[in-house]
C-alpha cells in the first residue's frame, strides 16, 4: 500500500514538472519562432516561415531542440526533458507559429486601420463609413497616426501607440472569443476522432519520428540514415 502511495505521489510530481518544464520550454520556443518569423518578413525579406502545415521554423527550432536535449542533459539535470515536455512545447509551437505576419498580424493591424488611411474625396468613404465606424474598433488617423504606421514616421517623432491601445484590447477579446470557442470545438471532437474513429494525423508523425518511443528510442536522431539525409 505504501508503495502504490509512493509510486502515485512520485507520479504526480512527475506530471507537475512536465507541465511547468514544458510550458517553459514553449514559450520560449513561441517567442523565439515569432521573432524569428517576423524578422525574416519584415527585415531580411525573405520567404514566409509559418505559410506551411508544419511551418519551418518551427519544425527547424524543434529539430534543434530535440536534437540538443542531449547536451542540455548533460549539463545539469534540471535541463532533463521527457517525451511530454516535447510534446507540450510543440503544441505550443503549432498555435504560436500562426499568429505573426500572415497568420494574423500581418494582415490584423493593417485591416483595421485601413478605412481611415484609404479614405479620399473620390471614394467617400468618410461620408458612407466612417460615421458607422466605432472609435474603439478603428484607430483615427489623428496626428498623421496612420499615415507614419503604412509610411513609416520620421526619425525624431515617436510612434502614437495611444491610438492602438483600445481598438487592439477589443480586438483581442473577439480574437479571444474565437479562440476559446476553437479550443472547445476541439475538445469535443477529439474523443470520436482520435478514440473511436481512429483518424490518423500525419503531420504529427513526423514530430513523432523525431521524438521516438520511450526516452527517445528509435528516434530519427538515433538512425545513421537521417544523419546521412543531413
Amino acid at each position: 500500500m505504501a508503495e502504490h502511495v509512493e509510486h502515485i505521489e512520485s507520479q504526480t510530481e512527475i506530471e507537475q514538472g512536465v507541465r511547468l518544464r514544458g510550458f517553459v520550454v514553449g514559450s520560449l520556443l513561441v517567442l523565439w519562432i515569432n521573432f524569428w518569423i517576423t524578422y525574416a518578413e519584415y527585415v531580411v525579406h525573405a520567404s514566409r516561415m509559418n505559410l506551411s502545415h508544419f511551418p519551418v521554423a518551427l519544425f527547424a527550432s524543434f529539430v534543434v531542440l530535440i536534437g540538443s536535449a542531449g547536451l542540455l542533459r548533460k549539463l545539469s539535470g534540471r535541463f532533463h526533458l521527457t517525451g511530454a515536455d516535447f510534446s507540450v512545447a510543440l503544441a505550443m509551437g503549432m498555435v504560436g507559429a500562426m499568429v505573426p505576419t500572415s497568420g494574423l498580424m500581418g494582415f490584423f493591424l493593417g485591416v483595421i486601420a485601413t478605412p481611415f488611411y484609404f479614405a479620399n474625396p473620390e471614394n467617400k468613404w468618410a461620408e458612407y463609413f466612417h460615421p458607422h465606424i466605432p472609435s474603439w474598433l478603428a484607430p483615427r488617423d489623428d496626428g498623421q497616426a496612420l499615415t507614419w504606421f503604412f509610411d513609416g514616421p520620421p526619425q525624431a517623432v515617436e510612434i502614437p501607440w495611444v491610438i492602438w491601445l483600445i481598438p487592439i484590447a477589443w480586438w483581442l477579446v473577439f480574437i479571444g472569443a474565437v479562440i476559446a470557442v476553437s479550443i472547445g470545438l476541439a475538445v469535443m471532437l477529439r474523443k470520436p476522432w482520435s478514440e473511436n474513429e481512429r483518424l490518423v494525423y500525419p503531420l504529427l508523425g513526423v514530430a513523432g519520428d523525431l521524438l521516438g518511443g520511450k526516452d527517445g528510442k528509435d528516434s530519427l536522431f538515433q538512425k545513421k540514415i537521417f544523419w546521412i539525409g543531413v
